[in-house]
């Protein structure tokens, strides 16, 4: 299939495809300046502006071009194109990314950008992507660090980096409004507007996104949305740049059953000073602020004791009245503000920073204290490009951290790149990072209190207060930290090659890497024997551990073709091994094989990009990702089933678009086709898989009891861009 594919499609691509006619004015100007353009410059590798021959770490660039041609509608989709990332839905409003494995639901070990603004939630210790104020109309292009990179960005650029830069407000301006409906009662609308002065520039967004998520779950999305940018040229040296935007989200939640929903608020302000002096030094002040406030709606959700039991102890418990669930609210506020100098010398380019950053969480029920919870953390950096000849540069950069946790981090990193000739480059680097434990490593405290009635109201009987204690309060403890959490680290060493072929038409990435990181922490089982509060009910509850350690080693190869102004080749090949094992005695067993097959060992994909004549553009993308599991699914079974939470699977998505330009503006309307080949699980398999290969039967975990299943799927977009 994969062959036949290829097959198919190739010939839309080839350079001697006749073409009647061609694209008007802007357009063939813009595909001729990309097809010309030398090696793309990176921004966020080292803070320094570097052709991709010249940076320490291997980078992938997804630029405007291929998000436009993907039909992907959320950001992770777009991740599907960098090697060694995997992409999947825990349902169908919570997608999940991660690089090299080690991920679940949360994407905890990555670092993304926006324009320079983290999106981690602290509270959550996360990465959410359903609430991200962001389209992908606005983003410019992705740049996507293949490695660790705490050197340039601190802590949580643990696996790698995503800094998604978003375009000037100069770049967007007059009407846009797009509307997109299609499977899954998809029905998502978008308005812009963008003017200017002089001087000022702004852009303005008002969306909303809707969809009933998968067809075996609670997964709906209800989202609405306003974002703003404004850009002031000061004068000659100094622009200010200012972002800010607000979400409401509702969304449906499907676990534990019965089915409810969660409702959440977010909004940030950005602003940034920046200053170019006349020998093009450049001087930053940025600060940002970000706020995240979620609720758990669960009127219907019950617990009843011994629901989950055997026949026998279910009988016991059963004159014990079931209780409501208790409501979470969770609500968190990041502060940060950073001071940064760029420094050109002779042969040394110096960048150079300061920034402190405040996290405030509040939860009820999670933490230790139902009292806020501060984290400040505080950090320095520098990086130094040092050219001994014109084809030899040494790249160097440290970071050090502190903060209220593990107290003082320091991540490193060092790398040699050497250019063969004009067109070959290679590099050999290493590096160090950590990933700082958060707010909910070191304070989880999580529980149930409840005074419990039996027989509709009565006081409880001495037959059951025994049971949990001598008292009607039910302490049901579930999850707790020891207070002593260490920063995780990875240790990284990586060599790279860059070309350039077939006369400057070919770009050719390769990357062999060995890494090794130490101090994972995970939540060990119930069933682990580890203290927990005397008063407990069941007297155990899961711990937060630095409890596993893992090796890494494998191969990237990325490629990126233009044989002509009009069509595009871009493809990749990675192959993962991972070995995994104890860091803490105490930690689970069964997580070392989770962790062990955490990633696909190989996985590839493939994008065709053609522009023809009339201003029709197709796009026809490819992917074969290798079974794996997620770290937080029940997936690995024993022998001899080799059951995976994730399987195995073929992705084919194309896009066609047509525009039409008129006096007054135009428009575009384009066919999204997913999801061709099959059916699939990119995260956890349901009751509807073969459950003989399930290792908890789908009656008694509702963890499988349904999955996110990924069909085949139809948008219709339509766009209307006008002064």
């Amino acid at each position: 299939m994969q062959r036949l594919v290829v097959l198919l499609a190739f010939p839309l691509l080839s350079i001697s495809l006749p073409c009647h006619g061609a694209p008007e004015g802007d357009m063939d100007a813009g595909l001729e300046q990309a097809y010309l353009q030398d090696l793309p410059i990176v921004l966020s590798a080292t803070r320094l502006s570097q052709p991709l021959s010249e940076v320490p770490v291997a980078m992938t660039v997804i630029d405007r071009e291929m998000i436009r041609a993907s039909g992907a509608r959320t950001i992770p989709e777009l991740l599907r194109l960098v090697p060694g990332f995997q992409v999947g839905y825990f349902d169908g409003n919570s997608p999940v990314a991660t690089y090299h494995g080690h991920g679940d639901e949360l994407s905890r070990r990555v670092q993304v950008l926006i324009d320079g603004r983290s999106i981690y939630i602290p509270a959550l210790a996360a990465v959410q992507w359903s609430e991200e104020l962001i389209t992908l109309e606005e983003i410019e292009r992705i740049e996507v660090t293949r490695g660790p990179n705490a050197a340039s960005y601190g802590n949580n650029a643990f696996l790698a980096v995503i800094n998604i830069t978003t375009r000037h407000a100069i770049e967007d301006q007059g009407h846009k409004v797009k509307l997109t409906a299609g499977s899954h009662d998809t029905k998502d609308a978008l308005y812009r507007f963008g003017g200017s002065t002089d001087a000022l520039n702004y852009r303005v967004t008002l969306g909303t996104r809707n969809d009933e998520g998968t067809d075996a779950l609670n997964d709906y999305t209800r989202s609405d949305y306003l974002s703003y940018r404004v850009d002031y040229q000061v004068d000659n040296y100094n622009q200010l740049f200012y972002q800010g935007g607000f979400r409401d989200t509702v969304l449906g939640d499907h676990e534990p059953p019965p089915d409810h929903e969660n409702q959440s608020r977010s909004a940030f302000q950005w602003l940034k000073w920046e200053h170019v002096s006349p020998g093009d030094d450049i001087t930053s002040l940025q600060y940002y602020y970000n706020y995240n406030q979620q609720e758990l709606t669960n009127e219907n959700l019950m617990i009843k004791l011994g629901a989950d039991s055997s026949d026998a102890v279910r009988t016991f418990l059963a004159p014990i009245d079931a209780f409501p669930a208790p409501r979470i609210g969770i609500r968190s506020e990041r502060h940060d503000l950073e001071l940064q100098h760029t420094r050109h010398f002779d042969k040394l380019r110096l960048v150079s920073g300061l920034s402190a950053r405040l996290d405030i969480v509040s939860a009820e029920n999670v933490f230790v204290s139902d009292d806020a919870q501060h984290h400040r953390l505080y950090r320095a950096f520098t990086h130094g490009e040092y050219r001994f000849t014109p084809d030899l540069l040494l790249n160097a950069g440290l970071m050090v951290e502190d903060n209220d946790i593990s107290g003082t981090d320091i991540a490193p990193r060092i790398a040699l790149i050497h250019h063969l000739d004009a067109r070959h480059s290679v590099r050999v680097g290493t590096s160090r990072a950590t990933r700082t434990p958060t707010l909910f490593d070191q304070n989880a405290y999580v529980r149930t209190n409840q005074q419990l009635t039996q027989d509709g109201g009565q006081p409880l009987s001495p037959v059951y207060t025994g049971l949990i204690g001598g008292t009607d309060v039910l302490n049901l403890v579930q999850l707790i930290s020891p207070t002593d959490m260490q920063s995780e680290q990875i240790r990284s060493v990586e060599l790279g090659y860059i070309g350039r072929l077939l006369d400057n038409q070919l770009l050719l990435d390769v990357k062999l890497f060995r890494d090794k990181t130490d101090r994972l922490i995970f939540d060990t089982s119930r069933t682990t024997p580890l203290p927990a509060p005397e008063d407990n009910f069941d007297g155990e509850a899961q711990w937060l551990l630095n409890s596993h350690r893992s090796r890494m080693q494998g191969l990237e190869i990325a490629l990126d073709y233009k044989p002509s102004p009009r069509s595009r080749i871009y493809g990749y090949y990675a192959y993962i091994d991972i070995d995994a094992e104890m860091y803490d005695p105490r930690g689970n067993v069964s997580d070392i094989r989770r962790l062990e097959i955490s990633a696909p060992t190989h996985s590839y994909g493939l994008m065709l990009i053609r522009h023809f004549a009339g201003n029709v553009d197709l796009g026809i993308s490819y992917f074969r990702v290798g079974e794996m599991d997620w770290l937080d699914r029940t997936g690995s079974s024993a022998e001899p089933h080799q059951d995976r939470s994730a399987q195995s699977y073929d992705k084919l998505d194309i896009k066609i678009s047509k525009t039409r330009k008129f006096d007054s503006g135009r428009l575009q309307y384009a066919l999204v086709l997913q999801n061709l080949l099959e059916d699939y699980y990119d995260y956890n398999k349901t009751r509807y898989t073969d459950a003989t290969q399930t290792v908890v039967a789908p009656s008694s975990s509702s963890i499988n009891a349904n999955g996110s299943l990924q069909d085949r799927r139809v948008y219709l977009e339509l766009s209307w861009m006008f002064n």
